[in-house]
């Protein structure tokens, strides 16, 4: 039994979702009681003169099977995108920051806003934040991860709480258990949202408080002995990423690192185009611009960085690029890459090795 939501009528061209049930492909338009030898008319079923496709049985446990597979069709999107930080993430006066967003053709995109840009009371200085949802998000459940695995951090929190000493096993054993849950990808905003109890955004950086469960259950059932609250207070930069705003956690450089796919794939273009030229499987860039349906100039930019140092290289294979190199920043940056491996590093950001 299978399902495809994206049918398309060789006829209509309209989409249709499809279910295969006993050897027998379905559409939405099962309804139609002409499987069934029947034909309807004004809302009345009457007896029609050809014979049923499918017995009745098959028939009426496949309506069942399609209205049950569109209602959890229409629950997915709402649950995807809840803001797991809604009520907890705040600004340096204290004011909340309401989960927003903005359509632009099919995509959704989520914002975390202060409320006095919402309501148009911000000062004229700038004050308020209009943060990308999924990247603080996601700098929050790092910096949360980080702190669970810091054990000598937890265990001053211990000695400094009412916990007592016989529950160390059992909260270390909790911090390992919920930083995997955040790091895990499925589990990331369900874990936030429980485990969050406030997150105050400064201009150095963020202070969080989280409330960790002693038992590692997940069900937060009060404030007594079965949670252990932390404070930290974590050092953070921010820069412009492309369109996008960057966190960056000092002092924890590997929490930050995150490889950017249309780099590396840019990168790995311009090795193989300038392959193709040099072996003579193309003779021009027009030819591989024309091959690849792009323009010269675009294919001019892009193979440039195949000669990019190798160190370069490395670092953004590894994610260690600067924040603001991204794909889009060379593709509309004018200067001439430099033939030195050093200017190459100065240029576009990099520390140059001893």
């Amino acid at each position: 039994m299978g399902f495809n939501r994206n049918f398309a009528s060789p006829k209509t061209g309209s989409s249709r979702e499809v279910i295969r049930f006993r050897g027998v492909l379905f559409t939405r338009c099962s309804s139609n009681p002409i499987y069934v030898g029947e034909v309807r008319h004004k809302g009345t079923r009457h007896p029609g003169q050809h014979h049923a496709i499918v017995e009745q049985a098959v028939w009426d446990k496949t309506e069942e099977l399609l209205r049950a597979h569109a209602a959890r069709a229409r629950g997915k999107t709402t649950k995807s995108m809840s803001s797991p930080l809604a009520g907890k993430l705040f600004d340096e006066s204290g004011e909340g920051l309401t989960p927003s967003h903005a359509v632009k053709g099919n995509r959704r995109y989520r914002y975390y806003v202060s409320r006095s840009l919402i309501n148009g009371t911000a000062s004229a200085s700038g004050s308020g934040w209009r943060i990308p949802a999924a990247e603080i998000e996601r700098t929050v459940a790092t910096a949360v991860a980080a702190t669970l695995d810091d054990r000598t951090a937890i265990l001053d929190d211990i000695e400094q709480s009412d916990s007592s000493t016989s529950h160390v096993k059992s909260i270390l054993d909790a911090a390992n258990t919920w930083s995997s849950r955040l790091r895990s990808g499925a589990e990331t905003a369900t874990a936030l949202e429980l485990l969050i109890d406030r997150v105050e955004l400064r201009g150095d950086g963020i202070r969080l408080s989280v409330n960790l469960p002693i038992e590692s259950s997940g069900k937060l059932s009060g404030r007594g002995p079965t949670h252990l609250k932390l404070t930290r207070l974590i050092s953070m930069q921010m820069r412009k990423r492309g369109i996008e705003m960057k966190f960056i956690i000092n002092n924890n450089s590997r929490a930050s690192l995150r490889t950017d796919p249309a780099l590396l794939k840019m990168i790995a273009r311009a090795h193989c185009w300038f392959e193709d030229l040099i072996s003579g499987r193309a003779t021009s860039m027009v030819e591989i611009g024309k091959r690849e349906k792009v323009g010269k100039r675009y294919v001019s930019r892009i193979i440039r960085l195949a000669f990019l140092a190798p160190d370069i290289v490395r670092q953004i294979v590894s994610g260690c690029q600067p924040p603001e190199l991204t794909a889009e920043s060379l593709l509309k940056d004018r200067r001439q890459l430099p033939h030195s491996w050093e200017s190459q590093h100065r240029m576009l950001g990099f520390p140059f090795p001893a």
